[in-house]
Formats: C-alpha cells, structure tokens, sequence
C-alpha cells in the first residue's frame, strides 16, 4: 500500500566544511580576506541576462486552429488514441458483455478533448451531476455549429474511464508535448521552474489494489495540499500594449516513480538545453530546488537564481541577517558577480518580518558601482526594491 509522504530535501548545498559561527564584523572581514565583497544598494547591481517576454514562431500569423495544431501536433493524438483504443480492448476482453467494443477515431478524441475542456471549466458546486452537465455541454456545442454525434454520455464515459497511461506512456507523452512546445519558441531568457500539485487521494481500496507505486505527496503550503505532483518549467508571453503576461509551459516532469524526486530541476534544464541550444536561459527556482548538483547541472551559458532554505545554511545565513531590519538589504559578490543576497521584509502571508535568501550568478557590478562594503550594511529606505525580485 502506498503511503503519502511528506517531502524532505538533501542535505549539503554547497562543498567545504560549514563555517564557524562569528559575529557580522568577523564573517564580513572573513569573506573580504577571500576575495568577497558586499553591496547594499539595488542599482549598484545589473542582470547578465535580462528579463524579456518569450517569443512565439508565427506569431501573429496563425489562427487559434493553426496554433494548437502547431503545440499539440497529430502525433500526439495518434499516439493517445491508440492507447485509448488498446484500453477499450483489453476492457472488452474481460467483460461478459456482449456489446460492441467502442473504435476511437482521432477525430473524435479531439472532439471528445473539447468537450472535456469545457466541462473541467464549468463543471462545479452547482453541476455535479456529470450526466446533466454533459447534456448542457453538447447543447453549447451544437449552438456553436458543433457536431458531438458519437459522444453521447456513454461513449464520453468510456473514453474517459480508458485514458490511462502506464508511467512509461506517460512520460513519453510529456516528452512528445515538450519537444512540440519548444518547436514553437523563437526566444526566451527567464524561466521558472516550480511544483504543482493535482488535487488527488486515492481511496484504501485503490491502494489495495494498486499494483505499482501511487506516487501521492503532500505539501501543505500548496492550494491542493495532496496530489499528484509535476514539475512544470514555465516562461510567460506578453502581448503588444498590454500589461497582461500569458504563461507557456516549455516543459512538464511528473513524479511518477519513487526514484525520481529531486532530479526534476536538473532534467528539464537539460531537455530544455539540448532542444534549445543557441538560446541563453536564466533559470529561477525555490528553495526546493536549493541543491548542490542543481547549481552544477546549469550550463555555463546560463544563469541562475535559486532561493537559499536558511535552514539548511545556518552558519552562512545568519550572520548576513543578524543586523538587517525591515527593508534592509545586502548582496555579497565575488568576482564582480553577486553570490548570495538577503532581504530583509513584512511579509503579510507570513503575518511578520522574514528574510528571504538566494542564491545566484545572473547579476554583477555596474560599472558605475561605488558603494562595494567592507563593514556591516547600514540601513537603505524600506521602498528599495530588492534585485531578484526585478525579474
């Protein structure tokens, strides 16, 4: 049977025994003696890649049919029906029943799609009966111009109930929909790479009965606190005169397999790379991320930022944040590139003061800089806005 578990991170981010504990003075005057110094002002700081909307091939230029034929290409269809199509055999086979076994044509599973997009945006507290909604969903689609015929609630059923992938299958569906994402992207320089969550809990019957790994987590600080979890890397688009930014997905990495958690980051930053090669990337990550061989995966032709878990580093945080106050900020760089950053903030989620933490190498010294540190940070007005966040 499988058991939610809770999620922990490796330990060590970085190499080299922890420091000892000092006061600020002496760390200060230590990491100065090692060829670190400290800035406490935003503007003394600038990105190496700079924070732009992604850019779409054809942009413009193709309908709304042409564009999702172009992000989720025929293959993929083929490829799910026949799954599909394999599932309602194998039902067949081992049902008394002497009914016809349903034959799915790709042309219906997109229609059957369509559908089933409309009912996952409609579907609520107030249709919950899914046999009345569906009724309600073929009438909108017939007021559209829309043929559903073959896609009565019985065959819309079946079709839903034999869509399931094995873990294998599955991947290579992310697989197939990643390399058709990317296809689409002329340029992109800032990516997010984060966890979500879909809301599942499976009953103790199905555990009983589940053969393989359930791979079920749970995080309380998600919307959904358990599910089944994705690793999603994410850009945005943003288009001309509008304020509005669209996100798009470049990659998708499900947790399917116990062995899988924590190589999330370093796969897609690779898949990405290798289907993007000519393209330079600023990667951005949480604290979940914060592990030594993510910072070592990156190629040496992008950049990162990746919040720091204070708790982790407790000898080389804290004496950056024992003198800091609310709007208070400093940045310790090497080689004219920022290392690791504090802020320090009121923070209304948290309901009090924090100090946030990361780590990175996407900003340097402006030419300009003047304000390089050798003495504990004074304080800088609570409107200062921290670097990371510019992006």
């Amino acid at each position: 049977m499988a058991s939610k578990r809770r999620r922990t991170f490796p330990e060590g981010a970085f190499d080299g025994p922890a420091p000892k504990k000092r006061s600020l003075d002496g760390f200060i005057a230590s990491c100065v003696e090692h060829g670190n110094n400290f800035v406490n002002s935003p503007d003394a700081l600038e990105p190496i890649v700079a924070s732009a909307p992604l850019v779409l091939k054809h942009r413009g230029t193709l309908g709304n049919h042409d564009c999702f034929r172009k992000i989720v290409p025929l293959s993929v269809w083929v490829f799910l029906c026949s799954l599909v199509n394999r599932n309602l055999r194998t039902a067949a086979l081992n049902s008394t029943s002497r009914k016809t076994c349903l034959n799915v044509s790709v042309d219906m599973l997109i229609k059957w799609y369509g559908m089933m997009m409309e009912v996952e945006t409609t579907y609520g507290t107030e249709k919950r009966n899914l046999r009345v909604h569906h009724s309600h969903i073929q009438a909108y689609f017939k007021g559209k111009g829309i043929s559903t015929r073959g896609l009565g609630i019985d065959h819309f059923t079946t079709i839903l109930n034999a869509l399931v992938l094995e873990p294998k299958e599955l991947l290579d569906l992310c697989k197939m929909l990643e390399e058709s994402w990317i296809s689409v992207i002329r340029t992109v320089s800032v990516v997010t790479i984060d966890e979500s969550l879909i809301s599942y809990k499976p009953s103790p019957e199905t555990q009983s009965a589940a053969k393989d790994f359930i791979p079920v987590l749970t995080i309380p600080r998600k919307p959904h606190h358990t599910g089944l979890l994705l690793y999603l890397a994410c850009s945005y688009l943003q288009n001309a005169g509008e304020t509005r930014k669209y996100p798009f997905i470049l990659g998708i990495s499900p947790h399917v397999f116990p062995s899988d958690i924590g190589l999330a980051f370093g796969s897609l930053v690779s898949r990405t790379n290798t289907l993007l090669p000519d393209q330079r990337i600023h990667w951005v990550a949480d604290a979940a991320f914060d592990v030594k061989e993510n910072y070592n995966i990156v190629p040496s032709h992008h950049t990162y930022t990746i919040s720091l878990n204070k708790g982790r580093h407790p000898d080389l945080l804290k004496p950056l944040e024992s003198s800091l106050t609310v709007g208070n900020w400093i940045a310790m760089t090497c080689d004219n590139t920022a290392h690791i950053a504090a802020n320090r903030l009121q923070d209304s989620l948290e309901s009090g003061e924090v100090t946030k933490f990361i780590k990175t190498n996407n900003w340097q010294l402006t030419s300009s800089a003047v304000d390089v540190l050798s003495t504990p940070p004074h304080h800088i007005p609570d409107t200062a806005v921290c670097f990371w966040l510019r992006h």
